[in-house]
């Protein structure tokens, strides 16, 4: 199972994204994101919302909730 952390590596890559295109999106340095997909830092649930937003999945897939 997948943490939040390698949902974000995961979703971002599908989509085409590089970091500096989602930390851009997020207002944030690459440096956090960064510590945000190394695990380093856990992803705040403000960039969680905004995450699925932009790629269009749910809270829950992103929190591996469910099936």
């Amino acid at each position: 199972m997948l943490t939040v952390n390698e949902r974000v590596i995961h979703i971002r890559k599908v989509n085409g994204d590089s970091q500096k295109d989602l930390a851009e999106y997020l207002h944030i340095s690459n440096q956090a994101l960064c510590k945000w997909e190394k695990g380093k830092i856990n992803v705040p649930s403000w960039a969680i919302k905004m995450i699925c937003e932009r790629y269009h999945v749910s809270a829950d897939y992103m929190l591996g909730i469910g099936k």
